[in-house]
């Protein structure tokens, strides 16, 4: 073995520990999948890879009720909104 060899055999060793002491970075990923088939191959090719990941199933607000509240922030940013004290409260009800 040449001095240039083991040099070479060094930085070969360091690049490989670098690589595996990386630390551990989480993504999102939305898969929209049809069936559970096609969920079982996905963890299945997530532990094939070692890969550790959670399932979680988020569900979105509906769009219809995130227009209404954008549409009240806006309408409290412009002063357009009524303030009632709570001593007041059920007579400012019993009026509407």
């Amino acid at each position: 073995m040449k001095m240039g060899d083991s040099l070479e055999k060094v930085r070969e060793t360091k690049n490989h520990n670098n690589q595996n002491s990386r630390i551990m970075e989480t993504i999102n990923i939305k898969a929209y999948t049809n069936n559970t088939v096609q969920i079982e191959a996905l963890k299945a090719f997530m532990k094939a890879l070692k890969i550790k990941f959670e399932l979680t199933n988020d569900k979105p607000y509906n769009p219809e009720f995130v227009e209404k509240i954008n549409k009240s922030k806006k309408q409290i940013a412009e002063g357009k909104f009524t303030e009632v004290k709570v001593d007041d409260l059920k007579a400012f009800i019993d009026s509407l």
